[in-house]
């Protein structure tokens, strides 16, 4: 029998609260992205902070398409789109300096919390049990993504499907024991796939 790991997994928070007592009995905490509705360097703060005071020693978060600033060339380039020159003062007094929130992420690691980005990765657990990796294999037992495939809890308001076929490709022949993903706030909730039982 394998080792029973609690897990207690969230998204799309955008810099608000959460019920930090919730988190209080799991082994690791599961952030899906979205920490902030718009980058802002308060929304990271706010987020870790909360983070910070549950007392499960490992978090591990991954960014959301509202987290822009984690992905400073991105986030450059989006700045560089704008009609209207933008005042640094104002973009400083927002966001900060250049690369501020994924410092903060620094800040934060001896408290269990981990940015994930495309590097692979081994934890061990308190209770005995070792996560690897961050890419998707046919070993995965938890893939950890921010928005869904297609077909999968993915229907926006209109009916209409949003999900990504390219990660339906990538988590369909892995089959991991459990997909955690947000970004489609309708789509919230649980789904079993009984067929692969």
């Amino acid at each position: 029998m394998g080792i029973k790991t609690r897990l207690f997994i969230i998204s799309d928070t955008h810099g608000g609260v959460f019920n930090v007592n919730d988190a209080q009995r799991a082994d690791v905490v599961i952030h899906c992205g979205d920490l902030t509705k718009e980058s802002k360097i308060d929304e990271y703060r706010n987020t870790l902070d909360l983070l910070r005071r549950v007392p499960t020693p490992l978090k591990l978060i991954i960014s959301g398409n509202h987290d822009l600033t984690l992905d400073e060339p991105t986030f450059r380039k989006q700045l560089s789109k704008t009609t209207q020159p933008i005042e640094p003062g104002l973009v400083k007094s927002k966001f900060e300096d250049y690369g501020e929130p994924r410092r903060l992420f620094d800040e934060v690691r001896e408290a269990g919390i981990v940015l994930l980005d495309e590097r692979n990765y081994e934890f061990a657990l308190q209770d005995g049990a070792l996560l690897r990796n961050f890419a998707i294999a046919d070993s995965t037992h938890v893939a950890i993504t921010h928005g869904p495939p297609h077909g999968v809890m993915d229907y926006m308001d209109a009916k209409q499907r949003v999900g990504c076929s390219h990660l339906f490709g990538a988590i369909a022949p892995a089959k991991p024991l459990l997909h955690c993903f947000g970004h489609v706030h309708e789509g919230w909730g649980l789904l079993t796939d009984l067929v692969q039982n």
